[in-house]
């Protein structure tokens, strides 16, 4: 990867290919079935963008990203007439060295960044 896409500005979209961070956390979130907890949900999602530019913006140099993954389930409560033909529930995957466990989730949140007190701020409740 080239130096000039490690320095990118943090709230560019992650790279697939980023080399690792200094700190990350991987957040799975089960969203309650009622209303107000999608509602939450939603507006969480709505402003994740929002939210990492906030944090992000005291230290550029920390290189605070967040990408979000939406479970099936959940994307079927969200909008259940514009679901992506190829999501499904996530099958468990065994390999050689490593495995890909199914978890119960609803939201996975990956928060990475130069500085770890950056990943816990942006991955703790409001």
């Amino acid at each position: 990867m080239s130096g000039k896409n490690w320095d990118r500005v943090p709230i560019d979209a992650q790279s697939v290919d980023a080399p690792l961070s200094t700190a990350a956390i991987f957040l799975v979130v089960t969203v309650g079935s009622d209303k107000a907890a999608l509602s939450t949900a939603a507006s969480v999602l709505g402003a994740l963008d929002d939210l990492v530019k906030n944090v992000g913006f005291r230290d550029l140099s920390g290189r605070l990203s967040c990408i979000a993954g939406i479970g099936a389930g959940l994307w079927n409560r969200l909008s259940p007439s514009r679901r992506p033909r190829e999501l499904k529930p996530f099958a468990p995957m065994e390999g050689a060295a490593h495995s890909a466990p199914s978890t119960p989730g609803d939201l996975l949140f990956h928060i990475r960044a130069e500085r770890p007190d950056m990943c816990f701020e942006l991955a703790r409740p409001p």
